[in-house]
């Protein structure tokens, strides 16, 4: 049914921002007194330029590429691995929470997006993904 498709992702801020959510609330619910959650506040700036970092690494995925019923991920640095998609994936009306194993057993979640503000991909290849993840189930 399908023969292959590209859903190319890229790294988004907001994206990066919901990463920092459990921080912040962590920050705003320790009980202390807001002299002493300050600290919390360079250790998320921290946290966040590290995960933006992290999305632009040679070594990260910027593009999936699905071929008849195989995942393939394209990193940066040019290279492709086959990508094998875990049970604890979940999708949503315009979302995907995408856990892949690479075959050297390395586990890799993608938050994909197609929500105005926090998009980093297109829709049309999101809608195609949710459809062969619902197809080809794990």
């Amino acid at each position: 049914m399908f023969s292959r498709f590209d859903i190319p992702i890229q790294p988004s801020g907001a994206i990066t921002m919901l990463h920092l959510l459990p921080w912040l609330v962590l920050a705003t619910l320790s009980g202390v007194t807001a002299l002493h959650s300050l600290w919390f506040l360079p250790l998320t700036g921290a946290i966040g330029i590290a995960a933006l970092v992290e999305l632009r690494r040679t070594g990260q995925l910027c593009r999936l590429c699905v071929i008849d019923d195989r995942l393939e991920g394209h990193l940066r640095d040019g290279s492709q691995t086959r990508l094998q998609v875990l049970a604890s994936t979940r999708t949503g009306s315009g979302w995907v929470w995408l856990r892949v194993r690479n075959p050297d057993g390395r586990r890799q979640t993608l938050l994909l997006s197609s929500r105005a503000g926090f998009r980093n991909t297109g829709t049309d290849n999101l809608r195609q993904l949710i459809g062969w993840l619902r197809l080809n189930t794990c």
